[in-house]
């Protein structure tokens, strides 16, 4: 199919395309097309700021358009917290609910998860892009997540600082 729109049209084609087009025409279920989105593994990020330095981890184990894991951030000073997720995958967007497991009043404690999520992943290239929500509204995190791959170190972020 690819290569017969290419020779007709003089145009490249992914797979990926050709799923959204399908999912978009309502001839390819959600779930399948949630799957290729592929949120799956371990994600993490690594911050050193002007005055600190954050780290997080998160783990997502998908079932079709569901999304179920754990999750910590925290400091190297040992400063952190962490728990489990569930989440949902819509409109190219991973929604994450989370639950504490370790007493942090943030969160609600497991099993019991948030009443609406409190932050969603979008899919790049090649990381995680991260939205928190402040207030009634979601802003873009500074931090974005990598997937962990065995042999390769995540890349730390910098924050740049004022003098």
């Amino acid at each position: 199919m690819g290569l017969l729109f290419r020779r007709k049209y003089n145009k490249d084609i992914t797979i990926k395309k050709i799923i959204e087009y399908l999912f978009l025409f309502g001839l390819l279920p959600h779930t399948v097309y949630a799957q290729s989105l592929n949120f799956g593994g371990n994600w993490e990020y690594h911050i050193i700021g002007c005055d600190y330095e954050s780290m997080g981890q998160f783990s997502f184990i998908p079932k079709g358009n569901k999304v179920y894991g754990s999750w910590s951030e925290g400091s190297p000073q040992g400063q952190g917290t962490s728990g489990k997720l569930k989440g949902e995958i819509k409109n190219n967007k991973l929604l994450i609910w989370r639950c504490s497991d370790d007493g942090n009043s943030l969160y609600p404690e497991c099993p019991s998860y948030e009443k609406e999520p409190t932050r969603y992943f979008i899919k790049n290239q090649n990381f995680l892009s991260s939205y928190s929500k402040y207030g009634d509204k979601f802003q873009e995190d500074f931090m974005k997540f990598h997937k962990v791959k065995k042999g390769i170190e995540i890349p730390t972020q910098k924050e740049k600082c004022r003098n």
